[in-house]
């Protein structure tokens, strides 16, 4: 994380920097990666200085992306069809609102 950290300070100096940092955080914690690209997404979208062109390039780069990381994303969290994630959704509801939670509320009325 420092390693990102210290590429997004001045991300137009260090953008190798920070897509080698994204790359090493995938092999770590795929999930962080996504939120770090998606950070580094944001900030390139809503900066001033890239002309329109360069943001709809970038618009379009993300949703290939996004694309092409959604069904690793999905097969890495062990769910590899639509059933098996609405089961998965509904057995976690379960577990909330049963005695599965760490921390029971319906006593505290």
């Amino acid at each position: 994380m420092l390693l990102t950290f210290l590429a997004s300070i001045e991300l137009r100096n260090r953008f190798g920097f920070m897509v080698f940092s994204t790359v090493v955080m995938f092999l770590v914690r795929p999930h962080m990666a996504g939120h770090i690209a998606n950070s580094t997404f944001f900030t390139i979208l809503f900066d001033k200085n890239v002309k329109f062109v360069g943001k709809a390039a970038l618009l379009l780069l993300a949703f290939i992306v996004a694309c092409m990381i959604a069904p690793l994303t999905i097969k890495y969290a062990g769910l590899n069809e639509l059933g098996q994630i609405v089961q998965y959704i509904e057995k976690r509801q379960g577990y909330n609102q049963g005695s599965g939670s760490s921390l029971n509320v319906s006593g505290m009325s």
